[in-house]
């Protein structure tokens, strides 16, 4: 339970890190959306880098183009295009939202997910999972709820000059 709590600590933070430092990148109009999009995937592609090296990277690339069918084929191909895609849409999310709208929406798509799994996995429904989806729906509303009435409450009046 421990290295899972840590876990999810660990990507909150990296998350709020890599929307921080996108948001600050897009305020200052350095690069582009598709540069940094570039970029990211650059980094993300060195993270990956030791497992393509341990898997024979090349042989795997080699048997997926010539052993493998059209539509598998097609299928990698439109998950590389899909994966641009919602990349390009988080950029912009991250560019019109907040950084904790953008991290609460991605937080609650996770609650469907949690939904189906429990129906897929054919784990009883008992208190503790009705009461964790009930929760991470009462947060969703409770910040939607929070996020409204802070935009139409009128704006703090300037202390008066002394």
């Amino acid at each position: 339970a421990f290295y899972g709590y840590l876990a999810m600590f660990l990507n909150v933070a990296t998350n709020v890190i890599h929307v921080n430092v996108t948001k600050r990148i897009q305020k200052r109009g350095i690069v582009k959306n598709y540069v940094a999009l570039h970029y990211q995937s650059i980094f993300f592609m060195l993270l990956l880098f030791p497992s393509m090296i341990r898997q024979d990277f090349f042989s795997v690339i080699n048997k997926l183009v010539r052993e493998e069918p059209w539509d598998v084929q097609f299928a990698f191909l439109s998950t590389g295009v899909n994966g641009i895609v919602i990349a390009l849409c988080s950029m912009w999310c991250i560019e019109a939202t907040s950084g904790s709208t953008y991290s609460m929406v991605g937080a609650l798509n996770k609650i469907p997910l949690a939904i189906l799994g429990i129906f897929i996995f054919n784990d009883p429904l008992n208190l503790l999972n009705l009461s964790g989806v009930f929760l991470g729906l009462a947060g969703g509303i409770l910040f939607s709820y929070d996020r409204y009435h802070a935009a139409i409450a009128p704006p703090a009046a300037a202390p008066p000059a002394p």
